[in-house]
């Protein structure tokens, strides 16, 4: 994997946006995409939502350890807490979630964090997107997602601060 590139630690939600968004390939070229096999199986129990063997090409799979003592009886799902221990135990530059409480999580921690709408910019910014690319990403993903007019808000002055 190229050392280059921006280490993430990805879940099953923005790896489906990403993909139907038409950026996988392209984001691929700025980032390397570190999962958990909970998060692979998430994927794989979404039946046709995506082509598993295109995202195979752009995700590494990576083992991990849950601590029970860290987590405890945490609200996070099993697929949630190995997300976060990607980030610690690999480490990662970043969490890319869609998932708010992974959100909030990692703002209140200082983990540096993205949705797929707000990591458009980071890839502008790293030339892996042109313009046009980003432009049309941003509306794909906004017309895929959930995402509230806050965070489209955001997204967008995060992006013309870039192109």
């Amino acid at each position: 994997m190229d050392s280059g590139k921006i280490k993430i630690a990805v879940d099953t939600s923005s790896l489906i946006y990403l993909y139907k968004s038409d950026l996988l390939a392209s984001s691929g070229r700025a980032c390397r995409f570190i999962t958990s096999a909970e998060v692979w199986d998430e994927l794989l129990r979404g039946g046709k939502i995506i082509e598993i063997d295109t995202c195979a090409r752009y995700i590494e799979i990576a083992p991990i350890l849950l601590s029970s003592e860290k987590w405890g009886k945490s609200a996070f799902s099993t697929a949630d807490k190995s997300l976060l221990e990607i980030y610690f135990q690999y480490p990662c530059d970043t969490v890319l979630s869609e998932d708010g409480h992974i959100l909030r999580y990692c703002k209140r921690n200082d983990i540096p964090h993205y949705c797929a709408l707000s990591l458009l910019a980071k890839l502008v910014q790293r030339g892996a997107l042109t313009k046009e690319e980003a432009n049309n990403g941003f509306h794909a993903l906004v017309k895929i997602g959930r995402y509230s007019s806050r965070i489209v808000e955001y997204a967008t002055l995060l992006l013309k601060s870039e192109v």
